[in-house]
């Protein structure tokens, strides 16, 4: 009994220290000056947007897929310039996530990012029409400014057609700076 109420001691001595080390960042950022203080991973530089439309959407071959609603943002490294387009002015590793519901009545293509124009890994094709197309990759970028678009990939040769409602989902983040 006496050995449970000292290891009880020692785990709520443990808890306090740490929370008062917690409570002193906590602090540190009501200040103003966490960015500071901060270590590890801490992303600050993202970007989210769709496209909502009320009707399908044919994409051909070699075109951009729009997003037309207004992006959320932080951080200052992720733009869109166009409804197509993304402006990337900070040098770094950034995780990019896209996914669009086809309609059944879609051709098999595929997707792939154009970084500055040129495509980027490999071409992410549909599988089956009908079902999400999904991308998830992560890019280098090594020049700035760069210019980011999610294009249907010319290499196959054919059109995707997204589903109206929300058509497509895109986010990007930076993961990492040189």
């Amino acid at each position: 009994m006496i050995l449970r109420r000292i290891l009880l001691l020692l785990m709520f001595v443990v808890f306090q220290s740490q929370h008062a080390n917690l409570n002193a960042a906590c602090d540190g950022c009501r200040r103003g000056d966490c960015l500071s203080e901060l270590t590890g991973a801490f992303v600050t530089n993202h970007l989210y947007n769709s496209n909502i439309s009320g009707i399908t959407l044919t994409i051909g071959p070699g075109f951009a897929i729009p997003f037309n609603q207004t992006p959320v943002t932080g951080g200052n490294a992720i733009t869109q310039t166009s409804l197509t387009t993304f402006s990337i002015t900070k040098p770094g590793h950034y995780l990019v996530n896209f996914v669009a519901p086809t309609a059944l009545v879609t051709l098999l293509g595929g997707v792939n990012l154009n970084l500055n124009g040129i495509p980027q890994g490999v071409v992410f094709p549909l599988a089956l029409a009908g079902v999400p197309l999904v991308l998830q990759q992560v890019i280098n970028v090594t020049s700035v400014p760069s210019t980011l678009e999610v294009v249907i990939n010319s290499l196959i040769g054919l059109s995707v057609t997204l589903l109206g409602g929300t058509s497509s989902t895109i986010s990007i983040v930076q993961l990492s700076s040189p």
